[in-house]
């Protein structure tokens, strides 16, 4: 995974409610919107603190000093 470097990971975690997957919750520490696109083409959808998906289009975004938590499904499990 490759991201921004204004954009550090907070949080990374086993999912709660969704077997075999992960959470990461990530920040952007600047003051510029960061294109996280390329991790929608790696599967991680956008999710809210409950692991609910959130509508997200082609174009994922993470505004300046804003966090955004994203889940992913561990393929190997």
């Amino acid at each position: 995974m490759k991201l921004d470097p204004h954009v550090t990971i907070s949080a990374l975690y086993p999912a709660y409610t969704v077997p075999n997957s992960f959470v990461i919750r990530l920040a952007n520490e600047s003051g510029v919107a960061a294109d996280l696109t390329p991790l929608l083409k790696q599967h991680f959808i956008q999710v809210n603190a409950l692991e609910e998906a959130q509508p997200c289009s082609e174009q994922l975004m993470i505004q300046p000093y804003d966090m955004v938590t994203l889940l992913i499904h561990n393929q190997g499990a």
